[in-house]
C-alpha cells in the first residue's frame, strides 16, 4: 500500500473513531441529564423500596409483583394482624418477571415470607417490556445486575431508539421551560413522592376512582401458552432459591376488577388448576378473592383505592394467618 493511501486510511480511521466518541460522550450527557432530572418519577422509588429492604429486620414480609402491588395492599394493615414487619416491593409490572425476582433476592432471609403477585400480562404474555427497563437502567445503574434473560437483553436493544429520542426530548425540553411536567414528575400519584417511604405502599390515591374509566378486564390468552410455561420454571427455580435462605412463598392472585365476559372467567378458573398443579409452592388464594367492583378500583383494571386497597389486605391476613408459619402472630 502507498504512502498516500495509508495516510487517508488513517485520517479515515482517526475520523471514524472521533465520531463515535462524540457521539458516545453526547449520549452519555443525555443521559445522565435524564437520570437527574428524573430522580422524582415514578421508576426512582426503588432507592426507597431498596433501602426499605436492606433496613426492615427479619422476620419480615415482603410483596412482590408490579404495579397491582404498589396500588393493591394497606402494608400497615398486614403488619397489625400478622405480627410482622411488611415491606411492599412492587413498583412496574412492565419491569418483567425475572427482574422483580432478582431484585429482591439479596433481602430474603430466614423467616421471611414473600408474597408474589406478578400480573396476568407477565404469566401469559411478556415477561419485560423494554421502555420500563431502559427507563430503570438509566435511572438506576446499578439495576443492571437484575438483568439475566436475552428476552431482557433484546427489549432493551429495540427500545434504545426511544429511549434515546425521549432524553433529547427531556433536555431541550427542560431548557425552554424548567417545570415542564414532561421533564420533572409532580406529586401526582405516578411520582416517586406518592410511596409512603416507611412502608412502599402508593399513598396518594386516595380518591375514590374515576366512575368514567372502563376498567373492563377481558384476557384472550390461551392456556398452556409458551410465556407461562416459561414463567412456571421461573417461579420453581425462584423458590428453590427462597427455600434455601430459610424462607417461604406464596404465590398471591393481581388485585383486577371483576371479569364479566364468559371466556376471562372460564380461564381464571382453569388457570387456577393449572397453577395449583405446576407451582411447587402454595397458592394462597383464588383469582375470585382478588376480584373487586369497579367502586374499589383507582385508575385502571390492576389498581385498587384506598377503599380496595384496606379490604384486600385484610383478606390476606385472614388467608396468611391460616397457615402454620412460626414467624407469624396473628390477632385472634
Amino acid at each position: 500500500m502507498s504512502t498516500s493511501n495509508s495516510r487517508r486510511l488513517l485520517v479515515f480511521t482517526i475520523n471514524l473513531l472521533s465520531i463515535f466518541l462524540i457521539t458516545l460522550v453526547v449520549n452519555a450527557v443525555l443521559l445522565m441529564n435524564y437520570r437527574q432530572n428524573n430522580l422524582d418519577s415514578y421508576v426512582a422509588a426503588v432507592f426507597d423500596k431498596q433501602a426499605l429492604l436492606s433496613s426492615t429486620p427479619s422476620p419480615k414480609i415482603i410483596l412482590v409483583g408490579g404495579s397491582n402491588v404498589a396500588f393493591g395492599f394497606d402494608s400497615r394493615r398486614l403488619s397489625e394482624g400478622t405480627g410482622l414487619p411488611v415491606v411492599n416491593a412492587g413498583l412496574q409490572g412492565g419491569l418483567g418477571l425475572h427482574f422483580m425476582l432478582n431484585s429482591i433476592k439479596p433481602s430474603i432471609n430466614r423467616g421471611d415470607i414473600v408474597l408474589l403477585s406478578p400480573e396476568y400480562h407477565i404469566l401469559f404474555n411478556r415477561l419485560s417490556w423494554g421502555e420500563v427497563l431502559a427507563q430503570m437502567l438509566v435511572i438506576d445503574p446499578g439495576s443492571w445486575k437484575n438483568i439475566s434473560t436475552f428476552n431482557e437483553v433484546w427489549q432493551l436493544l429495540k427500545t434504545f431508539p426511544t429511549v434515546h429520542t425521549e432524553a433529547i426530548r427531556n433536555r431541550f425540553e427542560l431548557e425552554m421551560n424548567p417545570k415542564c411536567q414532561f421533564c420533572k414528575s409532580d406529586m401526582s400519584v405516578y411520582s416517586r413522592e406518592a410511596f409512603d417511604p416507611e412502608t412502599g405502599d402508593i399513598t396518594t390515591n386516595q380518591l375514590e376512582g374515576k366512575p368514567e374509566e372502563d376498567f373492563s378486564m377481558k384476557l384472550g390468552y390461551a392456556l398452556p401458552n409458551f410465556w407461562i410455561k416459561k414463567s412456571i420454571r421461573s417461579l420453581n427455580r425462584f423458590n428453590e432459591y427462597v427455600v434455601a435462605k430459610g424462607a417461604t412463598l406464596f404465590f398471591v392472585y393481581p388485585n383486577t376488577v371483576t371479569p364479566t365476559d364468559a371466556y376471562t372467567l372460564d380461564l381464571l378458573n382453569r388457570l387456577d388448576a393449572y397453577l395449583q398443579a405446576q407451582l411447587d409452592f402454595p397458592v394462597l388464594d383464588t383469582p375470585s378473592q382478588a376480584e373487586f367492583a369497579k367502586e374499589y378500583m383507582f385508575d385502571t383494571p390492576y389498581h385498587l383505592n384506598s377503599k380496595g386497597r384496606l379490604l384486600r389486605s385484610e383478606n390476606i391476613v385472614i388467608d396468611l394467618c391460616k397457615m402454620d408459619l412460626p414467624a407469624l402472630h396473628c390477632q385472634e
